[in-house]
């Protein structure tokens, strides 16, 4: 309630504002965990994809990582590529 103009005898409230809320400050953006896994995963999947163009450039420690996504993926063609990338780099394939 405000107090009126005429009114000189009360003294006005100083009320603090509420203090600010602990933590790190929403966004709404907030993902759930099977949304975040969704995303890394639709990231590696992106990852392989791009090392199709050139498996020569592609570092061995990528091959490696390949390998289990392409197998999660239902993509066996793509592992089998990676395994074939492996072995010819190793002297196991002409």
């Amino acid at each position: 309630m405000a107090i009126q103009p005429e009114d000189s005898s009360t003294l006005p409230l100083d009320i603090p504002s509420p203090p600010p809320r602990r933590g790190r400050p929403s966004t709404g953006k907030a993902m759930t965990p099977a949304e975040r896994k969704r995303a890394q995963r639709d990231r590696d999947y992106g990852r392989i994809r791009k090392a199709l163009d050139d498996w020569a450039a592609v570092p061995d420690r990528v091959l490696l990582e390949m390998l289990l996504p392409a197998a999660r993926l239902s993509t066996p063609t793509l592992a089998k590529r990676a395994w074939q990338e492996i072995g010819r780099r190793n002297g196991y394939l002409p």
